[in-house]
């Protein structure tokens, strides 16, 4: 399903300890129409300017999206790899 809540699992390698969070996929805002899901996307871009490292998930399917690419502005602008 669609992930509308940031899930976050803590885990440790090697005796150091990581944070992974599964922020809510974005769409453009022109299709953003509920409440729930415009908060959804304030957390995800809250997310992104805290990480250190951002992975960034395309749909193969779509190819590269313009939507896509204004994430990964996002991520570039906020200087994360």
């Amino acid at each position: 399903g669609t992930t509308r809540d940031s899930i976050a699992v803590d885990l440790e390698r090697d005796g150091r300890e990581y944070r992974l969070i599964d922020t809510a996929g974005l769409r453009r805002r022109s299709r953003v129409d509920e409440v729930v899901e415009k908060f959804s996307v304030v957390k995800t871009m809250q997310s992104i300017e805290q990480c250190q490292v951002a992975v960034l998930m395309l749909d193969a399917t779509e190819g590269v999206t313009d939507q896509d690419a204004t994430v990964l502005g996002a991520v570039l602008d906020a200087g994360r790899a």
